[in-house]
């Protein structure tokens, strides 16, 4: 990730951005995979930490009730 990128500049936007919800879709066949959960829970712990990062520009990081996987409302 480009986190400590000194040449990453963010800023508000100049307008409001309205809530939406991010979510992840997979195969049924690939709900047991344990190649497919890691990668899961990967997408949803870098979510969580750019969240919490960019909660000053207005980010609500909210559970979706299923563990481990989460959902941003912008």
């Amino acid at each position: 990730m480009q986190k400590d990128n000194a040449n990453l500049v963010v800023k508000v936007p100049p307008f409001e951005i309205p809530p939406f919800e991010l979510k992840m879709a997979w195969s049924p066949l690939l709900q047991h995979n344990t190649d497919h959960q890691w990668l899961r829970k990967l997408i949803a712990e870098v979510a969580e930490e750019v969240d919490a990062e960019f909660a000053p520009f207005g980010a609500q990081f909210e559970s979706t009730g299923v563990p481990g996987i989460r959902h941003s409302e912008r």
